[in-house]
């Protein structure tokens, strides 16, 4: 057993932040760019969209296999191979002319990045459970922050360089966090492997599933985290073109949005600390997100957003309205899915490692169909994405109803016995 002093172990979190946070970055960082990867590659907005779509399927797909193999080869060596694998890919992505091997390797760089997911075994091999508490809440602002730096970053690439030099960027933060993770990242895992009968992983995979607490948490999940991302897709063609913003303008509503929500995530756990009722918190994110995109809906109806921008007035105005609506449902989002994230595992306590990559997959596949469906819709009217997420946050206003009653139940339950 390695014993870690506090500076290994300082270190060591440093490294768990590096790895989570360029792949999050590879998912905003060329957003504010999609009109012009739309006329680059000289196809419809929609396919363009569908770039994002496909990156979270390469990470849904990832996080099944990365975690499982660090267990066989190592934590480092799964690191190295899964930063490589995202380095390659990303280099294709920069180079080519061919928006199908664009793509494929959008796919392949989505699979390396889900690399990401060893963070939470190393989490685990280095730190006591009483000091995990403490670490998730700044692994979890770093997490919040990093589409937000991306959206910034790629606003400001796009517009002055172009959308190809955000992969540029990335191809350079990649080569550094490989040398860094191959010269300093030590390898936490110790022991040997042991392989898990076959019986036991299909007893424990058979109780995850049948776990509706669990389903209805990813669920609301995925959809939330699928009204963010479709913001990054659907809303730069929505912004740009429709709203007459620059990409840089653009990048910095998403990131006030990402910033909001990483600070409503720490206002959602102070309350919870202070013993507000989680329900109650997110029935308050759910009607605060009604009542934003609700408006959103009004202000389109009422001229308040107009198209085409025609003044410098008009332009500030658009981007101030939008901006506050924007913000403000990313608050209520943030109340809805803090407590999921915290409660999704709660009846799976003797099958953590299964359930928690069970888990990640579902919601990541709900995040990937809501992007998938709002870009093969892409409704050519100002009314459509608000709409579109007002129907989302319905969906996730009837799950809750659902979750809600079966915690009923349970509680019940447990009360009778």
């Amino acid at each position: 057993m390695i014993e870690y002093t506090q500076a290994m172990k300082r270190q060591i979190l440093a490294f768990v932040i590096m790895i989570v946070v360029l792949p999050l970055l590879a998912e905003s960082i060329y957003a504010p760019g999609l009109p012009d990867l739309a006329e680059s590659f000289s196809i419809s907005d929609v396919m363009a969209e569908y770039t994002l779509s496909i990156y979270l399927f390469g990470m849904s797909v990832g996080v099944l296999f990365w975690g499982n193999l660090s267990d066989v080869i190592g934590r480092k060596s799964v690191v190295l191979i899964g930063f490589s694998v995202f380095l390659a890919a990303t280099v294709w992505c920069y180079f080519t002319t061919d928006f199908y091997v664009f793509m494929l390797f959008r796919f392949l760089q989505a699979f390396g990045g889900a690399v990401s997911c060893v963070s939470q075994s190393i989490n685990r091999d280095v730190f006591e459970q009483k000091e995990r508490m403490g670490l998730s809440a700044q692994i979890g602002t770093a997490v919040s922050i990093a589409p937000a730096v991306g959206a910034l970053l790629g606003g400001m690439i796009s517009q002055y360089y172009g959308w190809r030099h955000s992969f540029l960027f990335l191809i350079v933060s990649a080569c550094y966090f490989l040398y860094v993770f191959y010269t300093q990242l030590p390898e936490t895992k110790t022991g040997v492997y042991l392989k898990q009968d076959s019986r036991e992983f299909y007893a424990a995979l058979s109780a995850v599933l049948r776990d509706e607490n669990l389903w209805c948490n990813a669920a609301i999940i995925g959809c939330g985290l699928g009204i963010l991302y479709a913001f990054m897709s659907e809303g730069a063609f929505y912004c740009i073109e429709s709203l007459s913003m620059t990409s840089q303008t653009y990048g910095v509503v998403c990131a006030l949005g990402s910033l909001v929500y990483a600070c409503g995530c720490r206002f959602c756990d102070f309350l919870i600390q202070k013993s507000f009722h989680y329900q109650k918190i997110m029935v308050c994110g759910v009607l605060m997100m009604v009542v934003g995109f609700s408006l959103f809906l009004l202000a389109v109806y009422t001229a308040l957003i107009t198209s085409p921008v025609t003044t410098h007035f008009v332009s500030l105005s658009t981007t101030l309205c939008v901006s506050f609506l924007w913000v403000f449902s990313s608050l209520g989002l943030s109340f809805v899915l803090t407590p999921c994230f915290a409660n999704a595992l709660e009846n799976q306590r003797g099958n953590a490692g299964v359930a928690a990559s069970v888990f990640a997959f579902i919601y990541n596949i709900m995040t990937t169909f809501v992007n998938v469906l709002i870009s093969y819709l892409h409704v050519n009217s100002l009314y459509g994405m608000p709409f579109f997420f007002l129907c989302v946050v319905v969906v996730i206003a009837i799950v809750c109803g659902m979750l809600f009653r079966s915690q009923r139940y349970v509680f019940e339950l447990q009360r009778a016995v």
